[in-house]
C-alpha cells in the first residue's frame, strides 16, 4: 500500500518487515527507511512506550503477520514529516471494524513535535482513509481525563465525547459515508 499524505505528512504504514525493525529500536528503523533519526520523547511516561513495544511483539506482528492482505488494519503508521524526513510519531487502528463497525485510533507524537497539526492531520487522514471501508460505522478513541492536547485534536477531527469515566473519555467519530438507518 501506498503512503496517505498531506501537505508535508506522510503516514507510512509498516510491512512485516519494518515492525521487526522496530523491534530492535526506531533509530534502527529509522535508519533502514532512510529517515533522520533524531531523540524520541514522549509527554507519556515511559510505561506507554514499554506497553508500545509489548503491544507491537504480542500484537501488531503476529496480526499483521496473519492477515498479510489487511495489514494496514493492525500495523503501525509512522507520521513522516517529509521536510525535514524526520518521523514525528505514530497512528493506528486495531484492526477490522468490530460486530458494531467500530475502530479504536491511537496515536502518539514526539514532544519536538506537538502542538504543530502533525497528531491533528495524521489523524484526519486515518480516519478518511477508514471510511472508505463502508463497514466502518465509527472510530474510537479514548483519552485520559487530563489529556487536553489529545482531546483538542480529537475535537478539531470533529470527534464527538461519548461517554466518560473517572479517568478516561471515549471519543467518536462517525462515518459520514455511512447512512446511520442501516
Amino acid at each position: 500500500m501506498k503512503q496517505l499524505s498531506y501537505q508535508h505528512i506522510n503516514l507510512k504504514p509498516l510491512n512485516l518487515q519494518e515492525l521487526k525493525w522496530l523491534l530492535h529500536g526506531r533509530d534502527y528503523l529509522e535508519k533502514k527507511l532512510n529517515l533522520n533519526a533524531i531523540p524520541f520523547d514522549l509527554s507519556a511516561g515511559p510505561e506507554f512506550m514499554q506497553e508500545f513495544y509489548m503491544a507491537l511483539k504480542e500484537y501488531l506482528i503476529p496480526q499483521v503477520q496473519q492477515k498479510e492482505a489487511q495489514f494496514e488494519w493492525f500495523t503501525h503508521w509512522l507520521i513522516i514529516d517529509t521536510n525535514i524526513h524526520v518521523a514525528v510519531g505514530g497512528i493506528g487502528i486495531n484492526g477490522l471494524p468490530d460486530e458494531n463497525g467500530e475502530v479504536m485510533l491511537g496515536y502518539f507524537v514526539n514532544v519536538r513535535f506537538e502542538g504543530k497539526s502533525y497528531a491533528t492531520n495524521a489523524t484526519k487522514l486515518l480516519c478518511d482513509w477508514a471510511f472508505q471501508n463502508s463497514n466502518v460505522k465509527a472510530v474510537i478513541a479514548d483519552t485520559l481525563n487530563d489529556g487536553l492536547a489529545s482531546q483538542a485534536v480529537l475535537k478539531k477531527c470533529g470527534f464527538v465525547m461519548k461517554n466518560k469515566t473517572e479517568d478516561v473519555i471515549r471519543w467518536e467519530l462517525i462515518n459520514p459515508n455511512v447512512s446511520s438507518l442501516g
